[in-house]
């Protein structure tokens, strides 16, 4: 099935899907990679752009509130910063140490 979600950030609202029997699924896992701003903290990184930018989000308070008054970042759903995460794009050349690490899930064997 395919479903138009509309405009979501950082990725394309168009999502597809393929029912398939649990049996058949295997190496299940997540990929989470983070990115430094110098001392200010560290990012998740989310996509990147053809253009290079990185979509990015932060949790630390101070770094959210940065990222917001210097690169235009914003909360979910307009929600206080203190309770939200704040997303938003960065120049690749502003994130350092990029890291990748991968999650298997705990009855996966791989």
């Amino acid at each position: 099935m395919t479903i138009d979600l509309g405009n979501r950030f950082p990725i394309s609202g168009i999502r597809h899907a393929l029912e398939v029997p649990a049996d058949e699924v295997s190496n299940i896992h997540a990929v989470t990679t983070t990115g430094e701003l110098g001392t200010r903290g560290t990012v998740t990184i989310l996509a990147e752009a053809r253009d290079g930018r990185l979509a990015a989000s932060a949790n630390d308070l101070g770094l959210k509130e940065w990222l917001m008054k210097e690169c235009g970042f914003h909360t979910y759903f307009d929600e206080p910063v203190t309770r939200s995460s704040a997303f938003g794009w960065l120049p690749a050349a502003l994130v350092s140490n990029i890291r990748s690490s991968v999650s298997w899930r705990k009855d996966n064997d791989s």
